[in-house]
């Protein structure tokens, strides 16, 4: 097993009530057990994440750090925006693919830790790829599961994800102070500075604003005998060159 250039999360509908309130989408975050998602529910020991980015997976990048479960203050937040213990709480519709049975119960699970946490009831919705892409993209969903594959080895192959103009920013998270962060790193020749830039940005999504909620670094599996088999390079990029396998 291996941990991948990868991140499975949820994206929130930032256009619609009550998931515009940054409130209700940190309270929402704040009260989910994502090792026992790992644990009881994927059971192929991903690493649970709290931020967006890998973290050790791009050289010189320190992530921030990530907000622990947390329900009283959970409860605290919902109350704050007006729905105390869940009362008058719209039922949640979560968006997933059905194409894997995995994504339906990661759904059932969270919908659960919602609904004993904070007093939220959930639904469940599976659609073939090509629809979800679709209600996606037309904003006809509550929280959809999300996930994304590093394309080159810098922060910005997600950052990126939120920023406001960005085709992939299907929840249409829309935060100028977020944008401008991004913008001033990319202006910012000196690397040190310019990763602080981005890590005070993805500090932004996963300590105050979240637009998304991190679950987890997706993983990956190969099979083989150490005392056989040289040459494979278990990177988080994925890149295993086969002219460097051989046999010991």
């Amino acid at each position: 097993y291996r941990p991948v250039f990868g991140t499975y999360y949820y994206e929130f509908n930032c256009t619609k009530k009550p998931f515009d309130d940054k409130r209700v989408r940190k309270a929402l975050s704040l009260a989910i057990d994502k090792d026992k998602i790992t644990a009881d529910v994927t059971r192929l020991k991903q690493q649970a994440l709290g931020v967006l980015v890998p973290p050790d997976s791009i050289p010189g990048y320190t992530s921030p750090k990530p907000l622990l479960m947390n329900i009283d203050e959970a409860q605290k937040l919902l109350a704050d925006a007006g729905y105390p213990k869940g009362q008058g709480f719209p039922s949640v519709e979560i968006l997933y693919t059905n194409e894997v049975l995995t994504h339906g119960n990661i759904a059932q699970a969270i919908g659960q830790m919602w609904e004993q946490n904070l007093g939220i009831r959930c639904t469940y919705k599976g659609l073939e790829r090509s629809s979800f892409g679709e209600a996606r993209r037309a904003q006809n969903f509550d929280i959809a599961r999300a996930g994304w594959y590093g394309d080159y080895v810098d922060p910005t192959t997600w950052l990126d994800l939120l920023r406001s103009s960005d085709g992939n920013n299907d929840g249409k998270y829309n935060n100028p102070a977020y944008d401008a962060l991004l913008d001033k790193a990319a202006a910012e020749p000196n690397s040190q500075k310019r990763f602080a830039l981005l890590h005070d940005a993805e500090a932004m999504l996963v300590h105050d604003e979240f637009p998304i909620l991190p679950l987890y670094q997706y993983g990956d599996g190969l099979l083989f005998d150490p005392n056989k088999i040289q040459g494979l390079s278990l990177n988080v990029r994925l890149i295993t060159p086969l002219k460097w396998i051989h046999r010991k």
